[in-house]
């Protein structure tokens, strides 16, 4: 839940592709999931990574900014920010705040102007140097990674199944969470490490075990794009996403309490 002008809002992820339709079919996507959203009370919520794509489409970027600048949108933090909150906040989740910005035509800051803000925050040469890292480098060793995880990650039995998925978060977030915190914020974690305590790592690890293990797939470039989008799913009420992904995350769900409260939704149910 987020607090806009003193009235409580949930907040639905909206995955890239599904986002797109939205915007390239104004009269029929776009109008069911903005009457969805004013009915349910739902900020739609954005991922960074979401907007880069985006970018690469002028026509459909531009949509974006019409569209946003008139209806109320968060922009979530990255997914390494997301992970220092949760390590600030260790085994406290209600002190993780996933939200970066909000833009509401009522707000008086200037971030309102969406185009401005945008336009500006892209401007800036940190980010420059971040989006273009991220073409030419930070996918491909993210994927480099996911395929390391792959082959040296075994299955109990003769194939992949649930057990093994519970295994792999087990076992992975801890290495994950020790290596990022010492990488992104010089600290050195004691003890052993609650999985929990870091639900976004969770649900990327869960993403990457069905996504791959489950389904005997080679992770691709674009496949980066949607495990870091879908790490934020645990601080949302509702998931708006590709067919996919949706199916895992209801795996997940009949496997691991911690995303239970969220409603899971595709693009069919935008055009009922």
């Amino acid at each position: 839940m987020i607090e806009v002008d003193g009235n409580q809002y949930r907040l639905g992820l909206v995955d890239t592709n599904v986002l797109s339709e939205v915007l390239k079919n104004p009269r029929r996507e776009g109008r069911a999931f903005l009457e969805w959203c004013v009915g349910s009370h739902t900020f739609p919520a954005v991922s960074v990574w979401s907007v880069l794509e985006l970018r690469k489409r002028p026509q459909i970027y531009d949509s974006f900014l019409e569209t946003f600048s008139a209806y109320p949108f968060v922009l979530l933090r990255t997914p390494l920010h997301l992970f220092l909150e949760e390590l600030r906040a260790y085994s406290d989740r209600s002190k993780v705040h996933p939200v970066q910005f909000v833009f509401s035509p009522l707000n008086v800051d200037p971030a309102a102007n969406l185009r401005t803000f945008i336009t500006t925050l892209f401007s800036r040469e940190e980010v420059q140097q971040s989006e273009a890292a991220w073409k030419h480098a930070w996918r491909k060793e993210s994927l480099d990674a996911l395929l390391g995880l792959k082959s040296n990650f075994k299955p109990a039995g003769h194939r992949y199944d649930a057990e093994d998925a519970a295994r792999f978060v087990r076992l992975g977030v801890p290495q994950y969470v020790v290596a990022l915190a010492a990488a992104l914020a010089g600290r050195t974690m004691q003890g052993e490490i609650d999985p929990d305590a870091f639900p976004s790592a969770k649900m990327g690890f869960y993403t990457t075990f069905y996504r791959f293990y489950a389904e005997r797939r080679q992770p691709q470039l674009q496949d980066t794009f949607d495990i870091l989008i879908t790490g934020a799913t645990p601080y949302m009420s509702t998931v708006h996403t590709e067919n996919f992904q949706a199916e895992i995350l209801r795996k997940v769900q009949r496997r691991d309490p911690f995303i239970q409260h969220v409603g899971i939704f595709t693009l069919k149910d935008l055009r009922l």
